[in-house]
């Protein structure tokens, strides 16, 4: 540090403070803590990663009379 070159026009100081938080309503922070209504379930309490088109081109192809029945996929649980 010694021998470190010297800084000519850099002057610490120690008078910063940080700036005051503002206080937030009580309605505010009401209004905020609420989940939203169309929220998804977790992913670990779905029923399955198939989105609702996919589950139902799933069951438009189990009802097609023209393919084999051991080519139709099977149907996921709880549908």
């Amino acid at each position: 540090e010694r021998n470190a070159p010297q800084f000519l026009y850099f002057n610490p100081t120690d008078d910063w403070k940080p700036k005051p938080s503002k206080p937030e309503p009580k309605q505010v922070q009401k209004a905020q803590s609420p989940k939203p209504k169309n929220s998804s379930p977790q992913p670990s309490k779905q029923k399955s990663n198939l989105t609702p088109g996919e589950i139902e081109a799933i069951k438009a192809m189990r009802a097609d009379p023209n393919i084999p029945e051991d080519a139709k996929p099977p149907l996921p649980e709880g549908y």
